[in-house]
């Protein structure tokens, strides 16, 4: 249960860095209890239960611990709305105009001085191509589906993981950004904890492959499969795009 905890602890630290947003949140939603009794029914009292129900180690081990977006359940919690109320409150009860104005800057400038600019190039960048994918997956996306109308693939790279089904939904993934949705099962587990070695049990993951129905593998080429297992399984290489070796189920 401590590593629960610990790993509530980091997400929370993670999600919302600078102590300073918390501290308005509080303050916002303890003004909102003191002079509202709608707010505090309407949105304080849910947003403490919403807020106490994810961060509780107990309930994260039983619910959320095989989610790997754990730290995207913190959007549930309304704290943007509890400030904003606030702050919309306190201004609709000022009478002097001239105070107004400068109430709402003393809100709004620690909030956008201790938040985190999402429009920055850490996150965006010009497009360099008109799918706005990375090039990888173009290339990759077309040799796949060259090989089959249903692809049904082991992918080792995360831009893939990420953009593979963006640029093609017939393009299926043992295990990518579907499993941000549901649970990962074993034989997904297995697949993904082999792939992060860097010596990978090449057994284990044709036998997964295999039983999954995997019809294509992506791999990085310091991955190379040897032949023996290749002929073993049914797999055979096709080609290497972009340092990936590609190989097809070949019955």
């Amino acid at each position: 249960m401590e590593e629960a905890k610990e790993v509530v602890i980091k997400w929370f630290d993670s999600y919302y860095g600078d102590k300073t947003y918390i501290y308005l949140g509080v303050m916002a939603a303890f003004l909102l209890i003191l002079v509202s009794k709608e707010a505090r029914r309407r949105v304080v009292y849910p947003a403490l239960i919403i807020f106490f129900f994810i961060t509780n180690p107990y309930i994260y081990k039983i619910l959320f611990e095989d989610y790997s977006t754990y730290w995207r359940i913190f959007w549930a919690v309304p704290m943007n709305i509890i400030i904003g109320l606030a702050l919309t409150f306190s201004l609709t009860r000022i009478k002097n105009k001239f105070l107004v104005p400068l109430l709402a800057l003393i809100v709004v400038f620690p909030v956008t001085l201790v938040g985190f600019n999402m429009y920055s190039s850490t996150l965006f960048s010009e497009k360099v191509s008109d799918e706005k994918l990375a090039q990888i997956t173009i290339d990759i996306g077309e040799e796949v589906l060259s090989l089959e109308d249903n692809p049904y693939c082991l992918v080792d790279s995360y831009t893939l993981r990420c953009e593979l089904r963006q640029y093609d939904a017939r393009i299926r993934l043992l295990y990518g950004r579907d499993g941000y949705i549901s649970p990962l099962n074993w034989n997904q587990k297995s697949a993904q904890s082999i792939m992060n070695s860097s010596e990978p049990d090449f057994e284990t993951l044709l036998t997964v492959c295999t039983s999954e129905g995997i019809n294509v593998l992506i791999i990085n080429q310091d991955k190379e499969i040897p032949e023996e297992y290749l002929v073993e399984y049914g797999y055979e290489y096709v080609k290497t795009v972009d340092e990936l070796l590609i190989y097809h189920y070949a019955g």
